[in-house]
């Protein structure tokens, strides 16, 4: 049995419409996950994750259809480096308005 590297759940939240797509990690890193609003497609990404993910972390993104370029808050819950570690790339790659420390 192979054991996947990380695990992708994607669900729909109210009526509305809200999409939360998380990205859990087996090794090394913690959950990140993106709030998706509907129709307008704006994102808020909470945790970025560790540096070790980027690539990942990036094919995951662009696969769920969440642009990066329209993540428009970046909300880090705490100090850890599995937590913040790609906020300042994230931030820069798409213009964030908001980053948000714990």
């Amino acid at each position: 049995m192979k054991i996947e590297p990380y695990r992708i759940v994607r669900e729909q939240l109210s009526a509305g419409g809200t999409d939360l797509t998380s990205i859990y990690f087996r090794f090394g890193g913690n959950s990140t996950y993106s709030l998706s609003e509907a129709g307008v497609r704006k994102h808020t990404m909470i945790d970025t994750g560790d540096i070790r993910h980027v690539n990942a972390i990036s094919s995951i993104l662009m696969e769920g259809r969440i642009d990066p370029k329209a993540i428009e808050r970046i909300i880090i819950t705490h100090s850890h480096p599995d937590h913040y570690g790609l906020a300042h790339l994230f931030g820069e790659r798409v213009g964030s308005k908001d980053i948000s420390p714990f």
